[in-house]
């Protein structure tokens, strides 16, 4: 009895933990892309000085980062 209602109970909420398990995994996609810019050899070319840039995005990164938390 008590396996059946867990097993309901988890059936009923998959959907909500599947939009945020997608979310996130969204996120942090987006955020390695968005930081493997700096590793980027044609960035690397264009960039004058890749200093100012990496502290930028790490700023960037970490605000995302609080705003998800």
């Amino acid at each position: 009895m008590k396996n059946k209602l867990i097993y309901r109970n988890a059936m009923r909420s998959v959907k909500d933990y599947f939009i945020y398990m997608m979310t996130m995994g969204f996120i942090t996609a987006f955020m390695f892309a968005f930081d493997m810019m700096l590793f980027s050899e044609s960035i690397r070319k264009i960039t004058v000085d890749i200093t100012i840039m990496a502290a930028m995005m790490g700023i960037a990164t970490l605000l995302i980062v609080i705003i998800v938390a």
